[in-house]
């Protein structure tokens, strides 16, 4: 798409990729022309230039067969979505030899705005599974200008994949307990699939559900946490779920908690020791324990991807540190993030 026929007579660019989901949407992608009535999905990109969005159903080849049924990982049927720009597009992103050069900034602008497309039709419908997408997950995508006479220039880009490294193979060390484990009655503990839904969240960039829920799983892996160092020390039941409790039964607060098994297992207060613990303790305090507070009571709507992080990484080093002080082996590594093989 480096040469262009006349850009007097360029009428509008787009780019078109395939949704790893279906929406309901009137069909607008045919070349037959569009249905009687319809409108484009449009509204102000960067508050700079108009866009135009239009979509298609598609239902995939299943050996022959096309079955027209909504799942929520889109292995049936998805949809085709273009994102249309004018050519004030280019006033904000200027031309210097080819409209190739910025396939970046077009790919990733549609990118956006699909994505907000998507997060406003998930709220109205209801439809859970519908995620963000990001561009490693976008297989093929096409880049076109349209003229005024109705013909089209097109210029297909493919990815590499999602960067998960699919050539590299589990350690020895994982494998080896991975074959343990099918080969017994294991069955992962829910506080592992909690684990995963806080890094589901980072991975969806959606940061303010990330830190939140970082803030709620630091609860109930403590909370396991405290259980398994005293019932492996020998403490009678009654007396762990005594722990648990104030004097009058009423549930004690987190941070009492935290502070009086810090005591417990290090033998120094968290809030005036120089130690390690001091530091991760002190980060949890702001970063997971006071972010929660506001994000559950509603003073921060919105949180960066820097906050997030940070909230979770807090989680990360204190759990860390309270598994090895207590020394329970489970909780020494528990981490919230990528998979191991990466």
């Amino acid at each position: 798409m480096g040469i262009v026929k006349d850009k007097a007579l360029i009428d509008c660019f787009g780019v078109q990729f395939d949704l790893p989901y279906l929406l309901r949407l009137v069909d607008s992608l045919s070349p037959e022309g569009l249905p009687e009535g319809y409108k484009d999905y449009s509204f102000m990109c960067l508050g700079a230039f108009p866009v135009r969005m239009r979509f298609a159903k598609v239902a995939r080849d299943n050996g022959g067969a096309r079955v027209w049924t909504e799942d929520t990982r889109g292995l049936l049927c998805h949809s085709q979505a273009q994102v249309w720009y004018d050519k004030k597009f280019f006033s904000k992103f200027p031309i210097v030899t080819s409209y190739s050069e910025r396939w970046d900034e077009m790919s990733g602008v549609a990118l956006a705005l699909i994505n907000r497309f998507a997060e406003v039709y998930r709220e109205l419908t209801g439809a859970w599974w519908i995620r963000p997408i990001k561009q490693s997950e976008i297989m093929h995508s096409t880049m076109f200008i349209l003229y005024k006479d109705g013909t089209k220039d097109e210029s297909k880009c493919g990815n590499l994949g999602t960067g998960l490294g699919a050539g590299k193979l589990l350690s020895e060390d994982i494998d080896k307990e991975l074959r343990r484990r099918l080969s017994s009655d294991y069955r992962p503990q829910p506080i592992t699939n909690f684990a995963f839904s806080v890094t589901d969240f980072l991975d969806k960039e959606d940061f303010w559900s990330a830190a939140l829920t970082a803030g709620v799983f630091f609860e109930a892996a403590f909370s396991s946490l405290v259980r398994s160092m005293k019932r492996n020390a020998g403490v009678p039941e009654a007396e762990v779920d005594a722990w648990f409790k104030r004097s009058d039964g009423r549930p004690r607060s987190i941070t009492s908690m935290v502070k009086s098994f810090a005591k417990e297992v290090s033998g120094t207060d968290p809030e005036k020791t120089s130690s390690a613990l001091h530091a991760y303790y002190s980060a949890w305090c702001s970063d997971v324990r006071d972010l929660r507070n506001d994000l559950a009571h509603g003073s921060r709507m919105e949180l960066g991807k820097d906050e997030a992080h940070a909230s979770v990484e807090a989680v990360n080093q204190l759990l860390q540190e309270f598994g090895k002080l207590g020394n329970v082996s489970e909780y020494s590594n528990i981490f919230l993030g990528p998979p191991s093989f990466e």
